[in-house]
């Protein structure tokens, strides 16, 4: 039997998952990136030297190779661009008004505003920026690039802060579009997680975030949410993605929930970074990499009720603390000796590797995933740090 070409835009860390799960499956993968070193590509049978964001070019390079379908993980320009090029190509995917829509945050948040939809208060700002803020946005911000993911540009600061200003300044820099969204910071609790709609029925598992600052440093499935805030969750998104007539397709979520009322962050139409796939997977026995991919190839996708529960496991993003040139770290098989439930391991930082404070996915040294049963997040934390024995020389 023929295998299936599949092409998956993106190769850093957070796609690797993904890109291990086609190949898994039998298909033929095909990954395209701008950066030939990133570390999906040693697992792939191809790989093609273009920017994510390169709708022409992708769908010409779709068209040649006679690829039957065409996805993304964990990345926000990468899943427009998939659904563009499918589109383009008469490929299975997202409509292009949808993705497009939510994967600019100040889109999402006039849409949101439009349809009378939770929301917090927001204005976009770019390079032209009068410095005025406005009263309703309170004394605490959250500051965001209007079209980037995995927390490149985000910063939390009081409106008075001395910083603020650069802050604004740094996630316009980090924006293609030149701007940047200033939000009222909410009250509550910060859930993210993944989901998945067959048509129009929505199945989603909420996780407990790790985040220290702005930065994302992990997740736990299942969450320690009682059902009643799961239900309330699952309610805002469906209402969401009914109104974007959102019916098929993979969902990442970011949502601020309180004893009143659930504030839809972001969404976006690809599964999450930070091991949200891999930790969804191993309680439930749900790949949502898999489906995202069988979605992409035009596969009939049946809808099933999955109860949250089961095991639990976490994933840690192991990140330095300090710039300079790593001294120290411990191999794969010297960590799993110590901690023997790791379900993933990938170590993207070598011994000899120059690291920066990039404060987002960018300066991660290693991703894992690990059951666990037994410890608190910072219990399990303190143990992986210690196992892992990253050193930085300045």
């Amino acid at each position: 039997m023929k295998k299936k070409k599949l092409v998956i835009l993106g190769s850093g860390p957070s796609q690797v998952s993904g890109i291990v799960t086609a190949v898994e499956c039998g298909h033929h993968v095909v990954t395209v990136d701008w950066d030939l070193e990133n570390p999906g590509h040693k697992f792939s049978h191809e790989s093609y030297c273009l920017d994510t964001s390169d709708v022409e070019g992708i769908s010409k390079l779709v068209k040649e190779i006679g690829a039957d379908g065409i996805c993304t993980f964990a990345s926000d320009l990468a899943s427009v661009s998939v659904s563009h090029v499918s589109e383009n190509t008469g490929l299975a995917g997202v409509p292009s008004n949808i993705c497009s829509l939510i994967s600019n945050k100040n889109r999402f948040r006039e849409f949101q505003k439009r349809e009378s939809l939770p929301h917090p208060e927001f204005t976009c700002v770019g390079m032209e920026w009068s410095g005025l803020i406005p009263e309703e946005l309170g004394d605490l911000l959250v500051v965001k690039p209007i079209d980037s993911s995995g927390s490149k540009g985000v910063a939390i600061l009081p409106r008075d802060h001395v910083k603020l200003n650069e802050a604004i300044m740094f996630a316009i820099s980090k924006s293609r579009q030149g701007k940047a969204i200033l939000e009222r910071k909410l009250e509550g609790t910060e859930v993210g997680g993944d989901g998945l709609l067959i048509g129009g029925n929505l199945s989603i598992f909420p996780t407990e975030k790790f985040l220290e600052g702005s930065r994302v440093m992990g997740h736990s499935y299942p969450s320690q949410l009682d059902s009643s805030k799961v239900q309330m969750i699952h309610k805002s998104l469906e209402e969401t993605c009914l109104a974007l007539n959102y019916r098929d397709g993979p969902i990442n979520f970011d949502v601020f929930v309180n004893d009143s009322e659930v504030y839809v962050l972001e969404m976006s139409a690809r599964t999450g970074g930070n091991g949200i796939p891999e930790i969804i997977s191993a309680s439930t026995g749900l790949d949502l990499n898999k489906t995202t991919i069988d979605f992409a190839l035009g596969e009939t996708l049946t809808f099933q009720k999955i109860e949250n529960g089961g095991e639990k496991f976490s994933s840690f993003n192991i990140c330095p603390s300090v710039e300079g040139v790593i001294s120290d770290l411990a191999g794969e098989k010297q960590v799993r000796e110590v901690l023997p439930d790791i379900v993933e391991y990938l170590q993207i930082k070598d011994i000899g590797e120059k690291v920066e404070l990039m404060q987002d996915s960018t300066d991660v040294a290693v991703m894992l995933t690990i059951k666990n049963n037994r410890f608190s997040t910072q219990e399990l934390k303190f143990l992986v740090e210690e196992a892992v024995a990253m050193k930085i020389t300045n």
